[in-house]
């Protein structure tokens, strides 16, 4: 992993913060604070957010959200890629503290950042869905440990409250349009 880094950075195919770069529409080494501010933004106002350590209740809430509960199929569905793992791979693990663990947080600065915050606003978003059961997390994998001090980025406070509008919450299940089983 960190001799494919290295050549990695040497040759400019990838250069860390994917998500940030992608949400603000910029090459990821002209990132700066502020365009963290505005990814956060974008996640805040246009995004459910879904988590893959807790899958199932992420289906869950796009179910509910998008009125796709009533599906006939629904439980197959989810028995069968949802609670089964059909997308999984074998990768070598990163070891904490590592030297490939902290590289790799190294180029990746507002991505984690970033990740910290959608889990944040997962929690949050559960107001939106208070009949929906928690689920236990399928992958047992805590969030990464925050950077050392020295490599943190000073915390971004913006001159006036970003505008945006807030995902509007589901209708109420009397309202969502019931929808004939897929064959």
């Amino acid at each position: 992993i960190e001799e494919w880094l290295r050549d990695a950075s040497n040759e400019n195919e990838w250069n860390g913060d994917f998500m940030t770069a992608k949400l603000v529409g910029k090459a990821a080494v002209e990132l700066t604070p502020d365009d963290l501010v505005m990814a956060k933004e974008f996640l805040r106002t246009k995004f459910l957010v879904g988590l893959v350590q807790r899958t199932e209740e992420s289906v869950d809430r796009f179910d509910t959200y998008f009125g796709w509960t009533g599906k006939a199929n629904r439980e197959q569905c989810k028995a069968e890629y949802v609670r089964t793992p059909v997308n999984k791979n074998e990768h070598q693990a990163v070891e904490n503290g590592s030297e490939a663990w902290n590289m790799l947080a190294a180029v990746n600065t507002y991505d984690l950042q970033l990740y910290a915050y959608a889990m944040q606003l997962f929690d949050e978003q559960a107001a939106m869905f208070p009949n929906l059961p928690k689920s236990i997390p399928i992958y047992q994998q805590p969030p990464p440990p925050p950077l050392p001090v020295e490599q943190q980025l000073p915390p971004v406070i913006p001159q006036e409250q970003p505008v945006g509008v807030s995902i509007p919450p589901p209708p109420p299940v009397e309202q969502q349009v019931q929808q004939e089983p897929m064959t």
